[in-house]
């Protein structure tokens, strides 16, 4: 309880997790999105025009590709610790990618506009909880 007010003292927002549940959820917010943007800074430079590439980001890029800064060898132990849940998010990412690869092809009727409205619905979700998150904690 000391380090929970102790942290909430400080400003955090506390939330008590089991070990498995902390996994998951940091599997899913952070440890994916580092692996996500390591790799695809990886298969960028891995093309001939890739420099010419990056040099045409624009901020949102830049945002989603910070972390690939990140200390690798940092990661890797990370990735390693809590592989897997990080398997398990790399999975439903897979799902979804392979759902985008299909968005052409009308005969896939799983995937279509509507689907990619309800996943645009989803960013605009996460802003407003974001936004609750910030006003809650201030």
């Amino acid at each position: 309880q000391r380090a929970h007010d102790l942290w909430q003292r400080l400003g955090s927002r506390v939330v008590q997790l089991t070990a498995n549940e902390h996994d998951a959820a940091f599997a899913a917010v952070s440890h994916l999105p580092h692996l996500l943007a390591f790799g695809l800074m990886q298969s960028i430079m891995q093309q001939p025009q890739g420099a010419l590439f990056l040099s045409m980001a624009g901020p949102g890029f830049r945002d989603f590709s910070r972390i690939a800064g990140s200390d690798a060898k940092v990661w890797r132990d990370i990735l390693l610790a809590n592989r897997e849940e990080v398997l398990h998010q790399s999975a439903l990412m897979q799902q979804m990618l392979h759902g985008l690869r299909l968005v052409g092809r009308p005969l896939v009727p799983s995937f279509n506009a509507p689907h990619l409205k309800s996943v645009a619905s989803w960013g605009e979700q996460f802003v407003h909880i974001m936004d609750a998150i910030a006003f809650n904690s201030q």
